[in-house]
C-alpha cells in the first residue's frame, strides 16, 4: 500500500490516504507517485499529494519485518511518515512538524526533526529518599538555552544540566 499525505495551499498536511499499488504502478509497472497522485485527484479532485513512506522515521527507513533499519535506505521517503498537521517542506522535500518549538532549535533536514542547541541530558534519573529510582522530569528553558528538570512531584527544586560534567546542578 502506498500512502499520500493531502495538502493544503500552506503545505499544511489535511489528511492521509491510502492507496492500492496497483493504482500507483505506471505503463512499465513500476511504482509512481505521479500516477498514484493522478489516481486520487481523479477520485478527489483535490492536486496537492505528496507519497509519504509509513515505515520511514526520522530519516531512517524501518523494516516492516524487522523493525530494524532496512538494508536498503533508498527507501526513506521525505524524513518522516506524515501526519495530520504536519508541513511539508518543499525546499528539503520532507514533513516536519508544523510547529517551530524554540528560536535557538535547527532543523535537520536528514531527520526531519529539529534539534537544540545543547544535546539532551544523558542522565535521566535519581534516587529518591527512599532509594528508589525516579525520573527528572525534564524541559527546555529558552532564556538560558539549557535542559532544566524538577524532581518527581516537585516543583520548589530546579536543576540545570551542567554540558561540562554531564551532571544536574540545583539553582533554585
Amino acid at each position: 500500500m502506498a500512502h499520500f499525505a493531502k495538502l493544503d495551499e500552506n503545505n499544511i498536511v489535511l489528511n492521509i490516504e491510502v492507496v492500492d499499488n496497483a493504482n500507483c504502478l505506471d505503463e512499465n509497472g513500476n511504482e509512481s507517485e505521479e500516477v498514484g497522485r493522478q489516481y486520487l485527484e481523479n477520485i478527489h479532485g483535490w492536486t496537492k499529494w505528496k507519497q509519504t513512506s509509513y515505515n520511514t522515521s526520522h530519516g531512517v527507513h524501518i523494516d516492516p519485518s524487522t523493525g530494524e533499519p532496512s538494508s536498503d535506505q533508498s527507501k526513506a521517503l521525505r524524513g518522516t511518515y506524515a501526519t495530520i498537521g504536519m508541513m511539508y517542506d518543499e525546499t528539503n522535500d520532507i514533513f516536519i512538524s508544523a510547529n517551530f518549538p524554540y528560536s535557538s532549535w535547527t532543523l535537520n533536514t536528514t531527520t526531519a526533526v529539529y534539534e537544540p542547541p545543547v544535546d539532551y541530558p544523558s542522565v535521566q534519573t535519581y534516587t529518591a529518599d527512599d532509594s528508589t529510582t525516579k525520573y527528572y522530569q525534564k524541559y527546555w528553558y529558552e532564556p538560558n538555552q539549557s535542559w532544566r528538570a524538577t524532581k518527581h512531584n516537585s516543583d520548589t527544586d530546579v536543576y540545570e544540566w551542567n554540558t561540562v560534567n554531564s551532571t544536574w546542578s540545583l539553582i533554585t
